[in-house]
């Protein structure tokens, strides 16, 4: 194969890359429930920046966790898409902001908040806790990055 032949391959790439972004905002907790990867929370904006989506400063978000890519069970594959025990430890972490009424920074990776049809409603395949300069945060996500 000719360097030619890979410059097309190359730029695909390096664009299919800069879809991997994500954002996030403070806001609160005002309601979750369910178990074992099955969860259902309403998130309420805080902050006066720009809606975190377009329209919703109060949203719901319904879990179910699944594996991305489907094949993600082998042992050498290596996704970036949380496991089930990070959607639970994220989960537990949002129960624990909605009962205490603490604000937290909630976003999503990617495309990791699938609309659902109805208005200000969107669907999740798995959470993340993060922890970056000493801010935690809870990200969701929907397909692999």
């Amino acid at each position: 194969m000719t360097m030619r032949a890979l410059v097309p391959v190359i730029l695909c790439l390096l664009s299919s890359a800069a879809l991997a972004g994500g954002d996030f905002t403070l806001g609160k907790v005002i309601a979750i429930s369910g178990e074992s990867g099955n969860y259902s929370f309403r998130f309420v904006q805080t902050d006066r920046r720009k809606e975190l989506l377009a329209g919703c400063r109060e949203f719901n978000v319904m879990v179910h966790y699944e594996r991305v890519p489907w094949f993600s069970w082998l042992p050498f594959v290596h996704t970036t898409h949380p496991s089930k025990q990070q959607t639970e430890d994220a989960a537990l972490f949002l129960r624990s902001a909605s009962q205490s009424s603490q604000e937290i920074y909630f976003g999503y990776m990617g495309y990791g908040l699938a609309p659902t049809g109805s208005s200000c409603s969107f669907s999740s395949r798995g959470l993340v806790l993060e922890q970056e300069q000493g801010k935690q945060f809870v990200l969701s996500y929907y397909d692999q990055i």
